[in-house]
């Protein structure tokens, strides 16, 4: 940071941008399908996966541990009268351990609280998607799609109090939905 607008006094950080850190972690997937028969399928499948921790450069200059994820997903895709027809859907839950959240920390330094980025969460998101599409023409399809999402915190740490209830998961509405016509040319 610099107090003038020149840029040329830099006001004293407490950043060394010295030390390092790697993450790795395995990120297996299970997933297995049936074919009930010509027209459907039915599947599960479950991985793991993670967003790469950071170094935080404000605050009190640590690094942040990987986010995590477990996610499960059953579903079905089936296809009818000949595939003029399609409806497919699924149920799905995503376990969210470590979360990277910007909070307030307390720093014994200063003796009072300050933004600070750290793993103060852990939430879950789950719900239902349902996809169809039709051949209303013979160059002219439907499709659609409706979705239900179920998001939520169970740990955020905000000033040393769990504020979960109070807290939404960006960019996660309840309920999603859309249609369009397309055609075939």
């Amino acid at each position: 940071l610099f107090p003038d607008t020149t840029f040329t006094t830099p006001i004293a950080t407490r950043s060394s941008f010295s030390d390092r850190k790697t993450y790795r972690a395995p990120t297996p997937k299970l997933a297995l399908s049936w074919r009930a028969s010509d027209a459907a399928m039915l599947y599960a499948q479950a991985s793991r996966g993670f967003k790469g921790g950071s170094w935080n450069f404000r605050g009190r200059q640590h690094p942040l541990d990987a986010e995590t994820v477990t996610a499960y997903e059953l579903g079905a895709r089936t296809e009818w009268l000949g595939g003029k027809f399609g409806l497919n859907a699924n149920v799905f839950r995503n376990d969210y351990d470590d979360i990277q959240l910007s909070v307030s920390v307390y720093d014994p330094v200063t003796q009072d609280y300050e933004l600070d980025f750290v793993n103060a969460g852990r939430g879950i998101t789950q719900g239902a998607e349902l996809e169809w599409h039709a051949r209303i023409a013979p160059a002219l399809r439907w499709t659609g799609h409706v979705g239900y999402l179920d998001a939520r915190y169970d740990r955020y740490i905000d000033a040393g109090v769990n504020v979960a209830a109070t807290r939404r998961f960006p960019n996660a509405p309840r309920w999603t939905a859309g249609s369009s016509l397309v055609g075939d040319l």
